[in-house]
């Protein structure tokens, strides 16, 4: 969890895994219930080739996200 300037957490996990399924989320969304408004977001990182929404404010990343340069 990342705790942001405002009080809000924004939740980040990894998973060595190639596609990102609804069950690679259930610990961000236990979160989002627990926290409530103070959720963020949350972003799981993984070694699948796209990104992807999960609804409420959770995500799918390539782990390559966070090394590739963007498009110019």
């Amino acid at each position: 969890m990342v705790e942001l300037d405002d009080g809000r957490l924004y939740g980040i996990e990894v998973k060595a895994t190639q596609s990102v399924l609804a069950g690679h989320v259930k610990n961000l969304r236990l979160w989002a219930a627990r926290l409530g408004e103070r959720f963020a977001g949350g972003v799981v990182l993984s070694l699948a080739p796209r990104a992807g929404s999960h609804g409420g404010g959770i995500w799918s990343l390539p782990l390559e996200t966070l090394w590739r340069q963007p498009a110019v």
